[in-house]
């Protein structure tokens, strides 16, 4: 099933993944989902406790917004 196929069932399964990059080059990846997820090279913890929400998506060549809440660990 595509992607495109899932969110068209009307119920979606989709977890949000974050990467950060530090100034000093250190990358942490997280994500909402209830386990790790691995994926480009990069793991996604899940024992952040992030959570996605003020979730705003636009059409056009405006910048979707997102806000993460939760305690980061690297």
């Amino acid at each position: 099933m595509t992607l495109a196929d899932h969110l068209a069932t009307g119920t979606t399964t989709v977890a949000r993944a974050w990467a950060l990059t530090r100034a000093d080059g250190a990358s942490l990846g997280f994500t909402d989902h209830d386990r790790d997820l691995s994926f480009d090279g990069m793991t996604f913890r899940a024992e952040a406790g992030l959570t996605a929400r003020a979730l705003e998506q636009v059409t056009g060549l405006a910048v979707d917004n997102s806000e993460a809440v939760g305690a980061m660990r690297g």
